[in-house]
């Protein structure tokens, strides 16, 4: 596939999200999902498998010398073109009934983003970006163009870094502690209370989180969505960074397609030491989970900002407190 077909393609996957986002959003409503508790941590198997197979059986169809690497799956594939997908991002919210998991289809070349779909069932809000075209939001029939819009200048010293991060996004479990991970877990909360937000989200999705420092309004919906099934507090907010991966790897089928859209959107996104992040097998490897091993990255953790001053203060401010 070459850059010129991207355009073409993207059409094709964006519509495939949408396949993919409307099984997981009836499943929702209709309560047909079955789920599993293994170590305390709950996962909505049947969900997330067939909407994952129907993702790659597609994709498969579409563009079958390309590689596949999968979040449900154990065998993956890797090739100059490789997609990295996660049919359910933020499987813990989809259990505790917000609107904060998604459907994420990435495509590396050559371990470098070129496109990424990430598609939310229940707002049915798409969002999707390749280089040629930039980053879209689609939402009830509107399309926009998307930037990583900065709200103010800052101190390149840092001495103003308490001022521009007004909101930080983190992972859903970011509160919660365990036997394994609670000395990395307190270091990461150590790390967001250095860096003084003025206020902190957490988001299941890490796409729909990383999609924040894109969103252009701060308000709090709850809908219904069929069925008399409500939607609790959703935040619509702006955000300015979002740290990752301090206290856990970071899996690449989740960070592909939302890392491509944040880039398209002149957005960052890096280690704390300033190097891209890389999908090329050199730079990751498999982890095993409670159920799969799932190929992670090896490099932790990853800064996302909106500007490349931002991205540079708070490389400076993460590298010295870890």
């Amino acid at each position: 596939m070459k850059s010129s077909n991207y355009a073409g393609d993207l059409k094709k996957v964006v519509e495939l999200a949408r396949e993919a986002g409307e099984f997981v959003r009836s499943s929702y409503v209709h309560n047909s999902y079955s789920l599993i508790e293994k170590k305390g941590k709950r996962r909505t198997i049947n969900v997330s498998d067939t909407a994952n197979d129907i993702i790659i059986n597609k994709l498969r169809g579409y563009f079958p010398r390309d590689g596949i690497v999968s979040d449900e799956k154990r065998k993956y594939s890797l090739a100059p073109n490789t997609w990295y997908v996660n049919s359910l991002d933020g499987k813990e919210s989809f259990l505790d009934s917000n609107d904060q998991f998604s459907v994420n289809i990435g495509l590396c070349y050559e371990g470098v983003p070129v496109m990424g779909v990430v598609y939310n069932p229940l707002t049915r809000e798409i969002y999707y970006g390749i280089k040629e075209n930039g980053s879209i939001k689609e939402i009830e029939g509107a399309t926009y163009n998307i930037k990583a819009i900065r709200q103010k200048e800052i101190d390149k010293m840092g001495k103003n870094h308490e001022k521009f991060l007004e909101t930080l996004v983190v992972p859903y479990d970011f509160l919660e502690l365990n036997d394994d991970q609670d000395g990395m877990r307190r270091k990461y909360a150590s790390v967001v209370s250095n860096l003084h937000p003025e206020r902190i989200i957490r988001n299941g999705s890490l796409a729909l989180g990383m999609m924040k420092l894109i969103e252009k309004t701060n308000q709090e919906i709850t809908r219904t969505v069929g069925f008399g099934k409500e939607v609790k507090n959703i935040p619509r907010i702006t955000a300015d960074a979002y740290v990752l991966g301090i206290d856990k790897p970071v899996s690449l089928c989740s960070l592909c397609a939302p890392q491509a859209i944040i880039e398209f959107a002149e957005g960052f996104v890096s280690h704390i030491d300033g190097t891209p992040v890389s999908y090329n097998s050199e730079q990751s490897k498999f982890v095993k989970s409670d159920t799969n091993p799932e190929l992670k990255l090896t490099k932790n953790p990853i800064v996302i900002a909106k500007g490349k001053e931002e991205s540079e203060l708070l490389q400076k401010l993460i590298s010295g407190m870890i």
